[in-house]
């Protein structure tokens, strides 16, 4: 190989070798970039319709007759149009299917000036006649070296550099013609090439005030050529505001003698609005949330559509509106209600002041409430009159909800025009409807009414403090095995209360291996420690509604187990759950209690209540045979064995009574029968508020029937055998003068009271 000579090191095939890599890197490069590019869900420009955009707010029979007009138009100076409306209307797409029915015509000549490319008010005149002469010089180059001729004359003149002196002489360095003949010149040969010259100059409303001026003095005067139609697009109120310095007094009138006519955009269905929004979202969000979209702007038949139509005014809306949700309900998706979404990302698109406050202000103006069930935690509007505070309000304010309150009195620090207020708290009353009926359902699980949801509604991310209904269903999917993994590291992390709440909203199950799991992992997750000793304090569960999802009051569990044994294979499925419980029986017990009180004759639950009765005495049985003593969990299984008999009342109704079956209460007297100290201890209560006075507990009574077969029954144990017996007797002696109906005062020196106490603050 060849070495370079001023580096003997380098070869040419290792250049050539470099090349080729850098070939391949720059095209491996540009492959990513460009997969980046077509995977990348992209922002909406705001740019206007073009030359084969779709007319979606119906202004092309306007734009066609118009142009009919300028087309069948002679003019001998110059013809001024005036296309009036508000920044976003769409003033720019107008112009575009103006531009489409003028079309390329041999007899017309269309030119586009922007005079916002300008650095200064100057400038506008040099790059006006430079845009013209440019266009004109394909038509006419003499017509073209007028205009520059006169150009050049404009700007020395103009120009505020020179002195009076140097301005008398500007003739004889551009020629002896004036201004006057120059400008006969051309209007001269531009009659004779027998063309419609169009000039379009858009959103002149963006320039600063002198910038203003000087289109204005462009269109009436300098440019004022023959057959020469400007077509100039402008928000009035703007335009008119910016020429005050130049005529104080008649600017209101002022653009009347520029504008021959002047034309604000006809009047569009502002439904359009709606369905331009939805095709946006649709164009970008995934096909799976397309129906949850059409709910949210639609409405259905129990629903309000959210208030668009109320609130955009214009494409640009919708564009600003529809980017803001793509950038934002992305990393969502799954995650929040949609149109809930959308109402928020309308408020903050509007009042951004008002947005903020809800988040950065929530205790102020929500109280959490809970919803009908009794299980979701929701937000609702505070009135004034249940604030700590409210002194100072009126009758009529106290009554009012102090948001609205806080906005009628607050309204200029929020930028909010006074007019809107109602609007606006309407608006945001309707998010946080409390009633169930024609508007949205609040009790929806991912609604931001909900407490645990409500940040990811403004912080637009999930915090570790959020459980995520996306990975809740994945979860779903798993093993048994793996799926209480899940629960312990979600209950880990603090989220019990969600994850309860999140397995509520189950109301279907799509196959009976589902609906299994489910049951399973509710079992699992509800005697689950919620802090401190595990076998003190556990996260529980609703067991009403877990009555119902297993009884199929509220799921499809009978349509499961229809084809699989029926009612008796979800009897041996339970009874299953049951036998594999964990010890000590925790949420289990009570739950059989629970459904042992709630059944009634006909009830659709798969087991008996003689099944419950023996589920209940298994766990008493099996929780002394592993720790051999009495302590409070043993008791609490013993009262979880209490059983329900229900007793027609007539016409149909039903009386409850409740009651423990000898055989229960054998059992618990022949383990106390070994255990006698230890139940002793247990039986004595301290008066709940100054725990200086006692009493025996009545739970003696249901164990051996009455007071004085408790009696005789510690009268026949002997005092040598239980070092508390004594002691014992003596306190039920003294309780027995006063029925058991007192707590009173008693001195214990053997049994060790002071462990049982509260201690003193």
């Amino acid at each position: 190989m060849t070495d370079f000579s001023f580096a003997p090191w380098l070869k040419y095939a290792d250049i050539l070798l470099l090349f080729v890599g850098i070939g391949l890197y720059r095209s491996l490069k540009g492959s990513k970039s460009s997969e980046y590019k077509r995977d990348k869900q992209a922002f909406d420009d705001d740019s206007s319709i073009g030359c084969d955009g779709a007319d979606l707010l119906g202004y092309m029979p306007y734009a066609n007759n118009l142009a009919k007009k300028i087309l069948c138009s002679d003019f001998g100076k110059s013809f001024a149009i005036g296309i009036n409306g508000k920044w976003g209307l769409g003033k720019t797409s107008f112009v575009d299917l103006l531009k489409r029915s003028i079309g390329n015509r041999n007899e017309v000549i269309s030119i586009d000036f922007n005079p916002w490319n300008s650095q200064t008010p100057q400038a506008i005149i040099k790059d006006f006649f430079n845009t013209i002469e440019e266009r004109i010089r394909e038509e006419d180059p003499e017509i073209s070296n007028q205009l520059v001729n006169y150009a050049n004359k404009l700007m020395a003149i103009n120009d505020s550099r020179f002195s009076k002196t140097l301005q008398s002489s500007v003739s004889l360095l551009f020629g002896y013609d004036s201004l006057n003949s120059l400008h006969k010149t051309i209007n001269d040969s531009l009659e004779k090439l027998g063309k419609k010259i169009v000039v379009y100059i858009d959103d002149i409303d963006r320039l600063d005030k002198n910038e203003i001026v000087e289109v204005i003095r462009l269109i009436r005067n300098t440019a004022d050529f023959f057959n020469t139609c400007f077509i100039v697009c402008y928000d009035k109120q703007y335009i008119t505001e910016a020429l005050k310095d130049q005529n104080p007094y008649n600017h209101g009138q002022f653009l009347e003698k520029i504008f021959q006519i002047e034309i604000t955009l006809p009047h569009f269905k502002k439904e359009v609005l709606r369905k331009v929004l939805s095709e946006k979202l649709k164009k970008f969000l995934p096909e799976g949330v397309h129906n949850e979209i059409d709910h949210a702007l639609y409405g259905g038949a129990l629903v309000a559509p959210a208030q668009i139509l109320d609130w955009l005014d214009s494409i640009r809306d919708v564009t600003r509106l529809s980017n803001a949700i793509l950038l934002n309900l992305t990393p969502l998706l799954g995650e929040v209600d949609v149109r809930d979404f959308i109402n928020l990302e309308l408020l903050h698109l509007k009042y951004p002041g008002v947005y903020q406050l809800l988040f950065r202000d929530r205790q102020t103006f929500f109280q959490v409430v809970i919803d009908q069930g009794g299980n979701i935690r929701k937000y609702g509007l505070i009135a004034a009159k249940d604030l700590r505070i409210h002194e100072g309000f009126s009758e009529k304010e106290k009554n009012e909800k102090y948001l609205k309150v806080f906005l009628s009195k607050n309204w200029e620090e929020m930028h909010l025009p006074q007019n809107e207020v109602d609007k606006v708290f309407t608006f945001i009353q309707d998010i946080f409807q409390d009633a169930v009926g024609y508007h949205y359902p609040k009790g929806r699980f991912m609604s931001v009414v909900n407490v645990d949801k409500f940040d990811r509604y403004f912080s637009y991310s999930l915090s570790d403090e959020d459980l995520s209904d996306i990975e809740f269903k994945e979860s779903l999917t798993l093993e048994q095995s793996a799926l209480k993994r899940k629960i312990d590291q979600w209950v880990t992390n603090g989220l019990g209360e969600q994850l309860q709440d999140r397995f509520k909203e189950i109301k279907q199950f799509r196959s009976l291996e589902e609906f299994e799991k489910v049951i399973r992992a509710i079992f699992y997750l509800a005697n689950r420690p919620s802090g401190g000793n595990r076998y003190q304090h556990t996260i529980g569960y609703d067991g009403d509604r877990l009555i119902e999802m297993i009884g199929g009051y509220q799921n499809n569990s009978g349509v499961l187990y229809a084809n699989a044994g029926g009612k008796d294979a979800l009897g041996r499925f339970i009874k299953q759950v049951f036998e594999e419980a964990d010890m000590p029986f925790y949420y289990e017990s009570q739950f059989v209690r629970l459904a042992n009180r709630t059944l009634v004759d006909g009830a659709i639950f798969p087991l008996t209540r003689d099944e419950l009765k023996q589920i209940s005495i298994g766990y008493l049985e099996k929780y002394y045979k592993e720790y051999q003593k009495i302590d409070q969990r043993l008791l609490d299984l013993f009262w979880d064995c209490e059983q329900t008999k229900f007793l027609s009342s007539g016409n149909g109704g039903y009386s409850d009574e409740k009651y423990y079956p000898d055989d229960i209460c054998s059992i618990m007297r022949e383990i106390i029968n070994k255990e006698l100290n230890e139940f002793i201890y247990l039986m004595i209560d301290a008066e709940p508020l100054n725990q200086e006075t006692f009493a025996i507990s009545g739970g003696v009574t249901i164990i051996f029937g009455s007071w004085e077969k408790f009696k005789e029954y510690i009268n026949g144990e002997k005092d040598t055998k239980w070092s508390y017996l004594k002691e014992f007797k003596e306190l039920f002696t003294a309780l027995e003068a006063t029925g058991f109906k007192k707590y009173i005062n008693f001195k214990f020196y053997t049994i060790p009271i002071d462990n049982k106490l509260r201690r003193k603050q």
